[in-house]
């Protein structure tokens, strides 16, 4: 959470909407928010430098931890 507070000069009063958009990403996808926030930590600063916003990176975060999900044979 905090690394993406930082990356995306969020203040840290914006926390709880950091909790809320992983939440609300890994209801809805096959995620969860562990996994969200471990990808964050790795792409946020460059995401941020390209102009993506902290609600869409995390989405594709979400989209892109879903397509690396192994299927039950």
């Amino acid at each position: 959470m905090t690394n993406a507070i930082r990356s995306f000069n969020m203040e840290m009063t914006d926390a709880q909407k950091v909790v809320d958009v992983y939440s609300a990403i890994a209801a809805s996808s096959a995620t969860n928010t562990t996994e969200l926030a471990n990808a964050m930590s790795k792409t946020a600063s460059s995401a941020e430098a390209v102009g993506s916003s902290f609600e869409n990176t995390t989405a594709m975060m979400a989209v892109m931890i879903n397509k690396s999900v192994p299927y039950a044979a």
